[in-house]
């Protein structure tokens, strides 16, 4: 997907923005991110992994995307989910309408259904760096809704990387 269009499908998978709290030392900002439980989740929240354990996802160079990762171990719900962080490393920054700033890199939390071939996504965090490194913007979006994938997408390519399969070793 060229990155014209990569940019309307990331910016609508969160509806609500808030700008970032000051960034902290590089490293704490990739180790410490995660998403605080909301009322009524079972689930305790989930902090991106250090760098060295993510795992990287197949991609299509043509995505948009320069490089992606698995960044944290997979979190499994009493419904069958699995909670996950994806980051993914653009191949050219974009501006964030929202700050005015640009982001190298999108950390993406959410809720993958392999079984129905859906996702929820919970937070997006925007960094001005590659790997998840200075955060400026942070998204969740507004109605928590369950979204089918539609296959061959840039989303279906995150929901196999969630679910256990395109992943490589590093």
């Amino acid at each position: 997907m060229p990155l014209p269009r990569l940019l309307p499908l990331l910016l609508a998978l969160a509806a609500c923005a808030t700008p970032a709290p000051p960034p902290a030392a590089p490293e704490a900002v990739a180790t410490a991110a995660s998403a605080p439980a909301a009322a009524g989740d079972p689930l305790p929240p989930l902090a991106l992994a250090p760098r060295a354990r993510w795992t990287r996802i197949r991609i299509d160079p043509r995505s948009g995307i320069a490089a992606a990762y698995r960044a944290s171990p997979v979190l499994p719900g009493p419904d069958g989910t699995q909670r996950r962080w994806i980051v993914a490393n653009l191949a050219e920054p974009i501006r964030l309408p929202e700050t005015g700033g640009r982001a190298a890199s999108a950390a993406f939390l959410a809720d993958y259904r392999c079984d129905r071939h859906a996702w929820q996504p919970i937070e997006i965090l925007w960094f001005a760096r590659r790997d998840a490194q200075a955060e400026v913007l942070r998204e969740r979006p507004r109605d928590g809704a369950e979204r089918r994938v539609q296959e061959g997408t840039l989303i279906d390519v995150f929901l196999d990387a969630a679910c256990g399969s395109r992943a490589q070793p590093r």
